[in-house]
């Protein structure tokens, strides 16, 4: 077995350990905690320098984020017969949430869902060779969220 295939078979090794002892991470649980702590300790293990940052972070925002512009769009319609100025409203304050989130990518309502603490695993890896490269691998150490629909359509 060459190193490459060695290495493969200890990265899949690790990502069963991975998913076997800490099970699914919704963000900022205990579950993410206890995966930052067991990827910590492997790259320590493996003589890395390695560094916890923590950071605080809206979650329920993110599904939100999507969800409310619809919903007040579909509000929008039923209200466009009844009273087409609350209609209006409706609809600009769907577009500034779904463009202010979206596209600038700001927080537009984070602020209306409870803050909670996470923490990211930051390693810096030494090049062995006289050139200094800059390697950045990036993970999330949560679950990601499924947006049901993407798999309904199998996008």
């Amino acid at each position: 077995m060459d190193l490459d295939e060695l290495l493969i078979v200890e990265m899949k090794d690790f990502i069963c350990e991975f998913c076997e002892k800490v099970g699914p991470r919704s963000p900022c649980s205990n579950n993410e905690a206890k995966a930052a702590k067991l990827f910590y300790n492997k790259l320590k293990a493996l003589g890395y320098n390695v560094k916890t940052e923590e950071f605080t972070v809206h979650p329920g925002a993110y599904k939100a984020s999507f969800r409310l512009p619809m919903i007040l769009f579909i509000l929008s319609v039923i209200f466009y017969w009844i009273y087409p100025l609350l209609s209006l409203i409706i609809s600009i304050i769907s577009c500034l949430i779904l463009i202010g989130e979206m596209y600038f990518v700001k927080e537009v309502i984070d602020v209306f869902f409870p803050k909670k603490h996470s923490q990211n695993v930051i390693s810096k890896i030494e090049s062995q060779n006289q050139a200094k490269n800059l390697i950045i691998i990036g993970s999330h150490l949560d679950s990601n969220w499924e947006f049901p629909l993407i798999r309904k359509i199998k996008y």
